[in-house]
């Protein structure tokens, strides 16, 4: 079955169209992007002395529910010269044919597709859990418009959560990179599996509600997670410091690899209370490092933890975890309980400020790795019996792990998964090069050296390109 259709005026202003509009056709777009389906001729529109065209036919394909299609996959939208011309039997159209079709799906930004003077349908990406609406205007060879048609339809989360770094849900972890300088924004190289990646592409590029440019993430530490109960990755960009100093901006996943997108509807804000720690400092502390840890803390809510270091100079530094309580928004994140305290670090010292954190999932249990900065020591903290008196980062719970690095160079670990053999990779980066470490026991082993940067020949080497690449956070 289709959604009902609705005839309104034009929900958007049509200056907003007009700002938009480009003289490529979605010929490229639905190529490369949504890839149109085969059209059906039907009810050709009628010559008339018409200024504008009719209001199009539009339907979304769903099921008896109203349902379209579950997050991450596509639904069938279907286009037509007229309401009428999706009526059985079809109607004759009426006034000015159509050139192009100006299609927005909910908030996000508009599409165009070359009218075909039939009945035609595209595929549209389901990137919005819940109630969504495809909004479509008619617009003439002279660039009259229609008033607009809208479709309503419901998305759904998927049966099983996708695995923890799996951005597009095809069963394998991809990689996230905040990019340098000279190629800023967010890029997913997709993995393979067995420590091969894609060529990346910027999912980033519409930034993070701040200029809504590809630099808006440069300085933020970037997490992914389920950190809205959908069961896809959801990307978070935290900023320690800066005029936006303790604020996150969360940007639900897609649960595909197409860019992110930082508008109403698909994004919030969380505001710096939420991470604010006064058990140090009465005045309150927010944390200088973040990272998603998904079920660390034994609660099961369905919206992945947050463990973070916080504190200041005058009272030390600790490691805290954060929660959210089950069914509810990325809005109730607050800190829940600190996990080690200032003496507590890895090695016995007091020196949480010197350590860097990053995280992966084997088997669906989350380990907690640090890095001493000032030495290169890695340490690995498991709770192998999912023990609520020994959660990880806890004293007593942190492992040494010998590594491959010389301590003068040490590299910036900015990202864990697991392999298809179910071993725990850890990547560096530098620039846009990811470099790839493989923990076996308590030894991690160096890999090859991948070359990211955009536009340039993909290669592995044991050499890097200088850049300036942010700190990702897991």
């Amino acid at each position: 079955m289709v959604t009902t259709l609705r005839n309104v005026q034009a929900d958007l202003p049509h200056r907003r169209w007009r700002r938009r509009r480009t003289s490529v056709l979605v010929a490229a777009v639905a190529a490369a992007t949504l890839g149109v389906a085969g059209t059906a001729v039907a009810a050709p529109v009628q010559a008339s002395g018409d200024a504008s065209p009719p209001a199009p036919g539009v339907a979304v394909a769903t099921d008896a529910s109203g349902d379209a299609g579950v997050l991450g996959r596509t639904a069938t939208l279907t286009l037509a010269p007229c309401a009428g011309a999706l009526e059985t039997p079809p109607a004759a159209c009426t006034g000015e044919a159509a050139g192009r079709y100006d299609y927005q799906l909910n908030a996000g930004p508009p599409q165009s597709l070359t009218a075909t003077g039939g009945v035609q349908r595209v595929q549209i990406p389901l990137h919005h859990v819940g109630p969504n609406t495809v909004t479509v205007f008619a617009v003439s060879a002279t660039g009259d418009l229609s008033e607009s048609a809208s479709a309503d339809f419901v998305v759904t989360t998927p049966a099983t959560p996708y695995a923890d770094g799996d951005v597009d849900g095809d069963g394998h972890a991809d990689l996230l990179l905040v990019g340098t300088d000279a190629d800023p924004g967010l890029w997913l190289a997709r993995g393979d599996g067995a420590g091969g990646l894609a060529t990346p592409t910027d999912i980033g590029a519409d930034g993070t509600g701040i200029n809504n440019t590809p630099a808006d993430w440069n300085d933020a530490q970037v997490l992914h997670g389920d950190f809205t109960g959908d069961r896809v990755q959801d990307v978070l960009a935290y900023r320690p410091a800066g005029d936006s100093a303790g604020q996150a901006f969360l940007q639900y996943g897609n649960g595909d690899d197409l860019p992110l997108s930082p508008y109403s509807g698909d994004s919030e804000w969380l505001h710096s209370d939420q991470f604010t720690d006064y058990t140090l400092n009465g005045d309150g502390d927010n944390p200088t490092r973040l990272v998603a840890a998904g079920n660390a803390g034994l609660d099961d809510t369905g919206i992945a933890d947050l463990i973070g270091i916080s504190g200041d100079a005058a009272n030390g530094y600790q490691l805290d975890l954060y929660t959210a309580c089950g069914g509810c928004s990325a809005g109730s994140y607050g800190y829940a309980r600190t996990l080690a305290g200032p003496t507590e670090a890895p090695d016995g010292d007091d020196d949480w400020n010197d350590f860097s954190l990053t995280t992966a999932q084997p088997a669906g249990q989350t380990v907690l790795f640090a890095v001493k900065k000032s030495t290169g020591e890695l340490w690995e903290s498991t709770n192998p019996s999912q023990n609520a008196t020994a959660l990880i980062g806890t004293s007593g719970t942190w492992t040494r792990i010998d590594v491959p690095w010389n301590p003068r160079h040490v590299p910036a670990l900015v990202f864990g998964d697991v392999d298809a053999a179910g071993h725990v990779e850890l990547w560096a980066q530098a620039g846009m090069c990811a470099t790839r470490y493989t923990l076996t026991g308590t030894t991690l082993e160096r890999g090859a050296t991948v070359d990211l940067t955009p536009g340039h020949p993909r290669h592995r080497t044991g050499k890097h390109r200088k850049g300036s690449g942010q700190a990702l956070g897991h």
